[in-house]
């Protein structure tokens, strides 16, 4: 059941912010819903600050997603 709900959170996450394709989440939840956290470090200008970006998918056992919450 795990595997269904990772499946649906990183082709949300992946579709959604391009950024981000190919960064694993972590996960975590009990109970019928999962949390997983996308984060990466964004490059803002050569040599310069970076920004990072933080991507948060609730699903469901079921693969629904539930809830997407993103940083700035």
């Amino acid at each position: 059941m795990d595997h269904i709900a990772r499946r649906a959170a990183c082709d949300r996450v992946y579709r959604q912010f391009p950024e981000l394709r190919g960064v694993q989440p972590s996960a975590a939840g009990t109970g019928g819903r999962r949390v997983f956290t996308f984060r990466r470090d964004i490059p803002v200008a050569p040599g310069g600050p970076v920004l990072r970006q933080v991507v948060r998918v609730t699903v469901s056992t079921d693969g629904r997603v539930l809830k997407v919450a993103a940083s700035r």
